[in-house]
């Protein structure tokens, strides 16, 4: 599965890079999925590749929502450039058992402009916006690659546009993993925009996305007890434009006061960026704004209600009442048993070191008996002296008719 797993990021890390070899500036398509999502994200300077536990993770990186711990609902609103407004609505649901799942709406529009023939005449007003649905799906990735702390997430995004009564439409999928070193550090990779748009009208032929490629890397540091300081810098590179670099600090007071700061380096009119956050209960209001150099400043809004019951709150008490279990098996001397339980209860809580310890005593006793470490496994007992070992049938008649237990 590791394998696999590195497979996949080199083959669309390999893709996005070939894109990139023969794109030029300007010509892609739907050039609004690079604008940020998220009051909290901007004011970062959207360096948001390593960041997870946020509903607006999965418009950067969809392995973020992995980390969501109760039903989390937002609401963007965004004053863009040239009375254009962009408003997205995301919903994630984490789930014990199979992970969590998203769901956004987004769109772009405007007011309706003025339209004219080919002899300059006035044709009236069209309408003219963007639309996308985006659903996403993240897990911890623990039980199939062995590696502690590793996420993987998808989204997939179905896309609509409309000018002056004609339509196009595409679809496009984003990759994510986010891997986290241990409690201070995390990296974060993601590939974005990978699929086309259909042209206006009856045109043939497809459009290019502005795909792109996110690396990230995020260090969160507990101050005092309250007060915690995090910060993430991301590297991004888009099929027909250059490499930048986006970074953001975050200060955060009690869970419910956050200040932010960010930087877009090498972008033609991003640049500095900031943001302050309140929160209350289970609700949160996170404003951003954005220095866009000749186009004037840029405001974020978003509004966010968390509801339900945690899912870190049903993930400790299931853990531990598999390790409870395990740690009983133990005593008994069933150690494949035990086994099988600790390994179910480390997936359930990963970051578990009382678990962590009983697996790692557990493998170390049953290679000391020469035990298989799979409860069903037949076991051929030794044969004593003079004797002949026991055939296969032999073997199978007595395993099926005595109960096998093994004492320390």
């Amino acid at each position: 599965m590791k394998r696999l797993v590195m497979l996949v990021l080199a083959v669309g890390c390999g893709w996005v890079a070939g894109q990139a070899w023969g794109a030029e500036r300007g010509t892609t398509s739907a050039d609004y999925l690079k604008i940020g999502l998220g009051a909290g994200a901007v004011g970062m300077g959207e360096a948001y590749a390593a960041h997870a536990g946020d509903v607006t993770s999965m418009f950067y990186n969809p392995a973020g929502l992995a980390e969501v711990d109760v039903n989390q609902l937002t609401a963007t609103h965004l004053n863009w450039i040239a009375d254009t407004q962009y408003e997205a609505l995301a919903y994630a649901r984490p789930n014990l058992e199979f992970g969590t799942i998203g769901l956004s709406l987004f769109m772009l529009h405007m007011p309706p402009i003025p339209a004219r023939d080919e002899l300059n005449n006035d044709t009236g007003l069209v309408n003219a916006y963007d639309l996308g649905v985006q659903f996403s799906y993240a897990r911890d990735l623990n039980r199939w690659t062995g590696l502690t702390g590793l996420e993987g997430g998808v989204s997939l995004k179905f896309l609509r546009r409309e000018l002056a009564g004609l339509s196009a439409s595409g679809g496009a999928a984003d990759l994510g993993a986010i891997y986290h070193v241990n409690e201070n550090w995390s990296l974060g990779l993601a590939l974005s925009n990978l699929g086309y748009l259909s042209p206006f009208g009856n045109e043939s032929g497809q459009e290019s996305l502005p795909a792109g490629m996110r690396v990230g890397v995020a260090y969160t540091l507990a101050i005092t007890e309250g007060q915690k300081l995090l910060a993430m810098v991301d590297l991004t590179q888009a099929v027909d434009d250059d490499l930048k670099a986006n970074a953001g600090l975050e200060y955060s007071l009690g869970g419910n006061l956050h200040a932010r700061v960010g930087y877009k380096y090498g972008y033609a009119n991003d640049g500095f960026q900031t943001g302050l956050g309140l929160g209350w209960q289970n609700l949160s209001v996170d404003y951003a704004l954005k220095i866009m150099g000749t186009f004037g400043l840029t405001h974020y809004v978003s509004a966010s209600w968390g509801f339900g019951e945690p899912i870190g709150e049903q993930q400790q008490d299931r853990g531990q009442t598999l390790l409870k279990s395990a740690e009983d098996l133990y005593s008994q001397s069933k150690y494949p048993e035990a086994l099988k339980v600790v390994e179910e209860a480390i997936v359930i809580n990963p970051k578990s070191q009382q678990a962590q310890q009983l697996r790692d005593k557990l493998k170390t006793v049953l290679d000391m008996l020469q035990m298989p470490a799979d409860p069903n496994a037949v076991v051929a007992p030794a044969p004593t002296p003079g004797s002949a070992p026991l055939s296969a049938d032999e073997l199978e008649e007595k395993n099926a008719t005595t109960p096998q237990e093994v004492k320390p």
